[in-house]
């Protein structure tokens, strides 16, 4: 805002100028001699406006905001049409305001609600495979596996599985929750390394001595079915606000796909939108390029000095630029230099 007013302030000392110094061009014409008519203070008020909207991308909350700070309505009009002015024209150059940008910088996952996403290809593309993830098998598993697991992976999460043949969702554990869980489970004088853990329903045995882990089990994840549309995926992390989607086929576990993979299907797609805008301005002046003049660097390298006529041996080498070179140690050999360094 400062920066807008400020541009907005020097605007409007020029126009004063021009005002004092021709009253009477057409421009003018409205003003009343007495009356005091350019007032830079103005012109810094509608261009801290334009700045602020142009940033953010924001349109009517800019105008509410101006409009509560001067509390004067006849400044609305012009603050509009600043604001709507200088909104198209940053959306000319991208869609992302400053808020979303540093997002960005920073790599946090976000999608914006008000960008549409038109994506090409489908879940199975994009997705993790199975075959790549670490699963926890819910009836198969230890608490010195389950340890194992958290020290040697780095995942955010871990999808539950009935088996590994039949590799059927049950579930999904949050790494920070399976964390906590195993903390509270060693901490206990009632469990073993050895000790068996139950991440569902049908594999507890009350007969049995076991971790119980399914307070902390999302026992229904979202899931989507193998071949669903990139777009369609887009438009569901953005609706849920969730972090994960599970890739199934008739309940078997497939892949999965995070709002990471998202978002960087989506920079991909903006970095290859941008080149494809650029493309007809950059062959528009490609043929200006041959008016340009060329540099001419003034490269060294290093030449063979020979010693004789009936003996080639290097003496020596000798720096030089483009020209014709007489050896001194054998008169009758003119080295003729290029910048191919040939020596011929």
């Amino acid at each position: 805002m400062a920066t807008g007013a400020s541009i907005g302030r020097a605007f409007g000392m020029v126009v004063q100028t021009l005002y004092e110094s021709h009253p009477k061009w057409h421009l003018f014409s409205a003003c009343q001699p007495d009356v005091p008519c350019i007032t830079p203070g103005v012109y810094a008020l509608v261009g801290a406006a334009s700045m602020l909207a142009s940033t953010t991308r924001m349109t009517v909350t800019v105008v509410v905001i101006m409009f509560e700070l001067t509390d004067a309505l006849i400044y609305v009009l012009p603050i509009m049409l600043a604001v709507t002015v200088s909104k198209s024209v940053a959306d000319a150059f991208g869609k992302d305001g400053y808020f979303e940008g540093i997002i960005n910088l920073n790599g946090y996952p976000f999608l914006s609600m008000d960008q549409e996403y038109v994506l090409r290809g489908t879940s199975d593309e994009l997705m993790v495979r199975a075959s790549e993830m670490t699963v926890i098998t819910a009836g198969n598993e230890t608490l010195q596996s389950i340890t194992s697991l958290l020290q040697e992976s780095t995942f955010s999460g871990f999808p539950v599985v009935r088996s590994q043949e039949s590799m059927m969702v049950v579930g999904y554990i949050a790494r920070s929750d399976l964390a906590m869980a195993v903390e509270r489970a060693l901490a206990s004088e009632l469990y073993t390394d050895s000790t068996p853990c139950c991440f569902a329903r049908e594999s507890f045995d009350f007969g049995i001595n076991m971790v119980d882990f399914r307070p902390w089990v999302d026992p229904a994840p979202i899931t989507i079915s193998h071949g669903t549309d990139i777009n369609q995926v887009a438009e569901t992390f953005r609706e849920l606000g969730v972090r994960y989607l599970l890739v199934v086929h008739h309940g078997g576990l497939l892949g999965i796909i995070t709002k990471k993979d998202i978002v960087r299907a989506v920079r991909m797609q903006s970095r290859n939108y941008a080149r494809s805008s650029l493309s007809p301005l950059l062959s528009w002046l490609w043929p200006l390029q041959r008016f340009a003049p060329s540099p001419q660097p003034q490269r060294q390298s290093r030449l063979p000095i020979f010693s004789s006529e009936s003996q080639i041996t290097i003496q020596g080498f000798k720096s030089y630029k483009d020209e014709t070179t007489t050896d001194p140690l054998s008169p009758h050999h003119n080295v003729v230099v290029g910048r191919n360094g040939s020596g011929k």
